[in-house]
């Protein structure tokens, strides 16, 4: 997340509603970013640990949809204004 900056977002998710575990995916914008930092929280840690999944359950920003009963694919968002 540190390079995310001010004027962008990732969105990041599966279209079956859950990744192997509860959350859909889960958005990476500056709002995400301030959280973290807020809570103290190391993001660079997890990116290392591959562990984004507890990342953003403490911090939050998890898109949970339930069970879409579609798997057609992941999806990938990346937007600047």
């Amino acid at each position: 997340m540190r390079f995310i900056k001010d004027d962008e977002a990732i969105l990041s998710f599966a279209s079956d509603g859950r990744d192997h575990g509860p959350f859909a995916g889960a958005i990476a914008d500056v709002v995400t970013k301030k959280a973290a930092l807020d809570r103290g929280v190391d993001t660079e840690a997890f990116r290392i640990a591959d562990d984004t999944y507890a990342l953003f359950e403490k911090i939050g920003n998890y898109v949970m949809t339930g069970d879409t009963g579609s798997n057609v694919s992941d999806l990938m968002i990346a937007l600047k204004t």
